[in-house]
């Protein structure tokens, strides 16, 4: 069962024009859960793992910005429990909006605490699709002023109108500069450890393009962009897109085909070599005998 969370946050997200909303995304192209199943047969209990389709573990590729450094060589990224962010467009209006992280348009959110994955027994989904359905922003970047949420009012860390504190703290700053940057992520735990092993247990191999975002992130905010495009893992990185069932029958089909072709091939130049060979060797039996 999920829980509610408060960072503290909430307030000044809102004055900033943010808002993450008290939903979970749900993404029809998600990544799978591990869940232990028993199984009984001939009397006796096994216990497997059985990975089933988990929508609220978006499986981002088409929604990751190519244009932004952070996002751009990552190539897929699996979200933990993602909520959407809705952004005030009057808030924001001068500032730069660079939506980082988007999910696919046939998404919707839940309110629901209940996150257990499950699977019917009839086969049918057991996750109903919402009626918001849509692309849902899970990563954004803004750029530019941002006025002081405590600004024309006392300063939070004097009490009392102390003065000796006032004379140590001084004023409270009305705004930033207009180069401040915000990167925010509408997940508390797509890095969490624990997110990540069921991820990599799904895969079947080491999961870190979670931890690789948030080291292009702290390097695009230090503005040591240089060191992104060098990243070996993030460059090189090249994944195949996402096929359904039918497309990899067919695929695994074209195989099978081509290693048969292949076979044929090598046994047809096999009996032309004999053939050669044959004909090499009468026509030495022939001249001799002449």
């Amino acid at each position: 069962m999920a829980t509610k969370q408060s960072s503290g946050l909430e307030k000044w997200l809102k004055h900033a024009g943010i808002e993450i909303d008290e939903s979970f995304i749900m993404d029809p192209e998600n990544a799978s859960f591990p869940v232990p199943v028993t199984r009984n047969s001939g009397g006796f209990s096994f216990q497997e793992i059985r990975m089933l389709d988990y929508p609220y573990f978006p499986d981002v590729r088409e929604g990751l910005n190519q244009k932004n450094s952070i996002t751009a060589d990552l190539g897929q990224l699996s979200m933990a429990w993602p909520s959407p962010i809705i952004l005030d467009e009057k808030v924001n209006l001068k500032r730069k909006i660079t939506k980082l992280i988007q999910s696919s348009k046939a998404s919707w959110s839940s309110v629901s605490e209940d996150i257990m994955p499950r699977l019917r027994q009839d086969g049918s989904a057991p996750f109903p699709s919402g009626v918001d359905v849509g692309q849902k922003l899970m990563g954004v970047i803004l750029e530019g002023r941002f006025e002081s949420y405590f600004k024309d009012k006392v300063s939070p860390l004097l009490k009392n109108d102390d003065k000796e504190k006032a004379v140590l703290y001084g004023s409270v700053i009305s705004h930033s500069s207009n180069a401040a940057r915000l990167i925010l992520f509408s997940s508390n735990d797509f890095i969490n450890d624990q997110a990540v092993r069921y991820i990599t247990s799904a895969q079947g191999s080491a999961y870190l393009n979670s931890y690789q975002l948030m080291s292009n992130a702290i390097d695009w905010s230090l503005e040591d962009r240089g060191l992104l495009s060098i990243r070996s893992r993030g460059h090189f990185n090249r994944l195949l897109p996402p096929m359904t069932r039918q497309q990899q029958q067919n695929w695994e089909y074209i195989n099978y085909g081509l290693v048969l072709f292949g076979l044929v091939l090598i046994s047809i130049f096999r009996r032309l070599l004999l053939i050669v060979k044959k004909r090499k060797y009468q026509l030495i039996v022939s001249s001799g005998k002449s």
